[in-house]
């Protein structure tokens, strides 16, 4: 092997290697804003200000009052590494916008969480986050009418929670971000989930740098494919005429 085969073999695997480096910069570092509106029984969800979904829940079935929550799932997208799934920036607003009706910036762990299940944790720069299961609602129980508004960091499976009552009665938003962004959204009743819609994009509506780098990477991983296949194929076909070739001589 000279020494210009060997150096274009390295700079193959440097290349690559780097491809993988951005790959998991893109996807462990992924953040989307999520805003939900909820005005009687119609539901409107946006992510990064693009409206994804409107559609409507009887309100004869479930009841239209309740505290706002968060939840964070023990889901993990193995194999690749992932950072710590958070919330920044949770905001209420009425249902026209104008009113704060509750803001958390999570600068500390003392807010007055209504756990359902597990327990929050806040890390040193102020985002909230929960090292296994973890949902708590927060404010009013008689909130009907609101907005809310949230930062997803890195999110694997995190909820929205809505018209919280109890445990068993409440609403969820549920956001899975593996090789495509989902949402879920469901309504628990007396500990049951009695209703449930999936709204699916193939990509992240955001178009910050990070969004950007995943799309290329994934790009040129279909590109590498498909070029590692017909090169493979070249190499087999080769193969097996040299070989007839070779039988033909013999003959």
């Amino acid at each position: 092997m000279t020494g210009l085969q060997k150096n274009t073999i390295i700079t193959f695997i440097v290349w690559n290697l780097a491809i993988l480096v951005l790959f998991l910069w893109s996807r462990n570092g992924s953040m989307v804003h999520l805003r939900l509106e909820l005005q009687g029984d119609i539901h409107s969800l946006y992510c990064d200000n693009h409206l994804v979904d409107t559609f409507r829940v009887p309100s004869s079935k479930f009841t239209i009052n309740g505290r706002p929550g968060l939840g964070i799932s023990d889901a993990s997208r193995p194999p690749l590494p992932v950072l710590p799934q958070e919330f920044d920036n949770f905001v209420i607003h009425d249902s026209d916008g104008t009113t704060v009706l509750w803001e958390e910036r999570f600068d500390d762990n003392t807010s007055p969480w209504h756990m359902l299940q597990g327990q929050f944790l806040v890390t040193p720069r102020g985002r909230l986050t929960a090292d296994r299961l973890a949902m708590g609602s927060i404010g009013e129980i008689e909130w009907s009418n609101i907005m809310i508004d949230v930062d997803c960091y890195n999110p694997t499976e995190l909820f929205i929670l809505f018209r919280v009552i109890d445990k068993k009665n409440f609403g969820r938003l549920t956001l899975r971000f593996w090789r495509e962004l989902v949402f879920g959204c469901s309504y628990v009743q007396n500990g049951q989930q009695s209703y449930n819609r999936i709204k699916s994009l193939a990509e992240p509506v955001s178009d910050g740098v990070r969004s950007l780098v995943l799309r290329f990477t994934k790009i040129y991983a279909v590109a590498l494919l498909v070029f590692s296949g017909a090169l493979g194929l070249f190499v087999l076909v080769s193969i097996i005429l040299h070989s007839f070739s070779r039988d033909e001589r013999n003959v």
